[in-house]
């Protein structure tokens, strides 16, 4: 019944807008035919914006990456993992830190973390952590990953740009 009040639906990301046209043709209710659909990306994708620091330098010391939210299936940090290990198995020096409390369906991935040989070493998972102690986090690491596989654009994304660290 809102929906066909508005001049415009804007989504974060294209999947909301596909499960928003999903819902639509199932449930039958057709907006007026001018009715915009589109995409709008939060945070600051410009090159010349105060978030974009730039080529990254010659390292001497590990890529340091951060990926925070719950732990839980759609976060995919299963698959971020794997990556990472991958990277590890190349020889690459990375860091992952993992911001996040223990959520649904996490108890394999819990007993993976603690269970890797590098948890504590070059793995982190942190819970509990408070907002400055996450702000420290994000200046000194070198990404946020965005490892989410069936949400939209989150606030770590939008305040890790803020200040200034790469998603």
């Amino acid at each position: 019944r809102g929906i066909s009040e508005v001049d415009a639906l804007v989504f974060i990301s294209e999947w909301t807008r596909a499960q928003y046209r999903l819902a639509r043709q199932t449930s039958g209710n057709v907006p007026r035919e001018e009715l915009v659909i589109g995409l709008g990306p939060l945070g600051d994708h410009h090159q010349n914006s105060p978030g974009a620091r730039g080529p990254l330098p010659p390292r001497r010391r590990p890529l340091r990456l951060l990926a925070v939210g719950t732990l839980e299936p759609r976060k995919d940090y299963w698959g971020l993992i794997d990556a990472v290990e991958q990277l590890w198995n190349q020889g690459n020096q990375v860091e992952l830190t993992i911001v996040g409390r223990y959520g649904w369906k996490s108890t394999e991935l819990v007993r993976r973390i603690r269970s890797h040989p590098r948890y504590a070493n070059g793995l982190i998972w942190l819970q509990g952590v408070s907002d400055d102690e996450l702000k420290n986090l994000i200046v000194s690491h070198d990404f946020l990953i965005a490892n989410s596989v069936a949400e939209g654009f989150g606030l770590p994304l939008v305040e890790a740009a803020a200040l200034g660290l790469r998603v």
